[in-house]
């Protein structure tokens, strides 16, 4: 939502049809929507701020990380957000597919497709200046709540005190990575 409001090019994609269509009615025109597989994605453009969220875990690792290049800058910022292999969450769903042989999406075949160790992220961009790595996401993203903006406000500030302890913090769901292209 906060985007809209940058005074710059923006290109947004997703796989799916129907959530560029929802997107659109949300936003304003600056934006420019594309319904394009990622992992065929040629792009013509170079970008200084790229931010994937929720799409290194369910595609190709190698064809993710090329993608990333050929869009990025040697000004390029770069957020990408992901799962972590170590997270409950992550751990129990791969063991729910692996037991029933069950890969339907209510069962998270696309979101658990596989998860991110740190040394697993240094060694894909290890061609970027690492600026950030960190684990997000205990009560907050584990427990699939539709709840009230109050209740998630409290869950958000209950996952900011737990994270600052170490080994609650290897568990987080998700694997916020922070980078910036070396120059090349």
């Amino acid at each position: 939502k906060n985007i809209k409001n940058f005074d710059r090019y923006i290109l947004a994609v997703d796989i799916s049809n129907k959530l560029i269509q929802i997107a659109k009615k949300k936003h304003n025109k600056k934006i420019k929507f594309l319904v394009k597989d990622l992992e065929k994605f040629k792009v013509k453009k170079k970008f200084n701020n790229i931010i994937s969220i929720n799409v290194m875990h369910r595609v190709d690792t190698k064809n993710f990380e090329k993608l990333i290049n050929n869009c990025s800058n040697n000004k390029s910022k770069i957020i990408i957000v992901t799962m972590n292999i170590f997270s409950p969450q992550f751990i129990l769903i791969r063991l729910i597919q692996i037991i029933f042989g069950i890969f339907g999406y209510k069962f998270g075949a696309q979101v658990a497709k596989k998860g991110f160790s740190n040394n697993q992220i240094k060694k894909i961009f290890k061609n970027y200046k690492i600026i950030k790595i960190s684990n997000n996401g205990y009560l907050h993203n584990f427990l699939p709540l539709r709840c009230s903006k109050s209740l998630d406000q409290k869950l958000s500030k209950i996952d900011d005190l737990i994270s600052d302890i170490p080994i609650i913090n290897q568990l987080g769901v998700s694997k916020l990575i922070v980078l910036k292209k070396i120059n090349s």
